[in-house]
């Protein structure tokens, strides 16, 4: 999850606040949630949405956006990348 994250506040030019993100975020009631991570960007300013959408819109998110995916029975934080026209 950390590596997904770090990756996500870098490429939308976050870099100088990485280390004080992961700080904030060990503090959280709940630090391996999704809603820890969406609280955190909140905590920093930085715009986010927690929602579910369906296929066909996924050309309209930005160029790069984490998601939960289930993956062996275990919800994981994966940070989606836009390549060209399509993810």
């Amino acid at each position: 999850m950390r590596k997904e994250i770090k990756k996500y506040l870098i490429l939308n030019g976050y870099f100088g606040i990485v280390n004080d993100y992961f700080d904030h975020l060990r503090t959280h009631p709940n630090a391996s949630s999704f809603n820890a991570i969406t609280d955190t960007l909140n905590y920093f300013g930085i715009s986010n949405l927690a929602l579910k959408i369906d296929p066909e819109k996924l050309k309209e998110l930005p160029k790069n956006f984490l998601t939960v995916i289930r993956y062996d029975n275990e919800d994981v934080i994966a940070l989606v990348e836009r390549k060209k026209s399509q993810f």
